[in-house]
């Protein structure tokens, strides 16, 4: 993720592009692992920035999935750093990226079928809230529906970790019988480019 800080030089205060790197463990604690200067499209400041990240200890083995919001050179250099592990595109911004291809008078009920879609409790509860996104949305926000088409594979695995990691995505989940699921569990669901 890239943010905006201030930088208060000597003589002029400026905005300062800020590469960050958050990191969830196994007790489901989210940590700051790096905040470093760089720029958003830069390949190389990722490559810089994960490499660092590994000097500092971070076995790059056990990096298990990278949660992104498609910055270019982002996924590539993420890829070839952690080897092991799947990309993601962020829920967030995917939805934000949805809501401004809708018009005006359904981006309401298009976040809250998304959130179905996102807070589903199985990848066939998952596909339904999809077809019933696609139905509702008919023709008024076909673009928005394309867009989410183009990251279905990723809405299914984002779907899928929430049950790992439940706690860290708000309170709509906190109250779910199990937050927690088995390896085993995790990988019956299949990702396939086959959208609803």
């Amino acid at each position: 993720m890239e943010q905006i800080l201030k930088c208060n030089d000597v003589k002029v205060p400026r905005k300062e592009p800020t590469l960050v790197v958050l990191g969830i463990d196994d007790e489901n604690r989210m940590s700051i692992l790096s905040m470093q200067p760089g720029y958003k499209d830069s390949a190389e400041s990722w490559r810089e920035i994960f490499k660092d990240l590994v000097r500092r200890g971070l076995n790059p083995q056990s990096v298990q999935i990278g949660i992104m919001d498609g910055l270019p050179g982002l996924e590539t250099a993420f890829k070839e750093s952690f080897v092991n592990a799947v990309t993601a595109r962020c829920w967030v911004h995917s939805l934000k990226n949805a809501l401004a291809k809708t018009p005006a008078r359904l981006r309401d009920a298009l976040k809250l079928q998304s959130h179905q879609i996102m807070y589903a409790r199985s990848e066939t509860d998952a596909r339904e809230a999809f077809k019933a996104l696609k139905s509702a949305m008919n023709r008024d926000a076909e673009r928005a529906v394309r867009c989410l088409e183009k990251i279905w594979n990723h809405c299914l695995l984002i779907t899928a970790l929430i049950k790992d990691f439940g706690e860290l995505f708000g309170p709509r989940i906190q109250s779910r019988e199990s937050t927690k699921s088995s390896s085993d569990e995790r990988s019956r669901w299949k990702l396939s480019e086959n959208v609803p």
